[in-house]
């Protein structure tokens, strides 16, 4: 709790006053531009396209660390 209350006025462990529960779907409201989706709000947005760039990086990465995993074991005895 960050109430900076007294102990003895914060009641009893557990006890709740409905202040701080979380509305359900329905009082939320779903109306608007945002709503306009599914029925939990949602718009129907696909997946961008492919981020090659991203993608050849991260693979060259990869390779990066099989390289020094190898180097490792090769001058460790590891490999013979």
């Amino acid at each position: 709790m960050t109430d900076h209350q007294p102990a003895a006025d914060r009641g009893a462990p557990g006890a709740h006053d409905g202040s701080h529960v979380a509305a359900g779907h329905a009082a939320a409201g779903t109306g608007g531009a945002a709503g306009a989706g599914d029925a939990h709000g949602h718009d129907d947005m696909g997946l961008g396209p492919i981020d090659w760039t991203a993608w050849i990086v991260g693979l060259a990465g990869v390779a990066a660390g099989a390289v020094t995993a190898f180097c490792f074991a090769l001058s460790t005895g590891y490999m013979g």
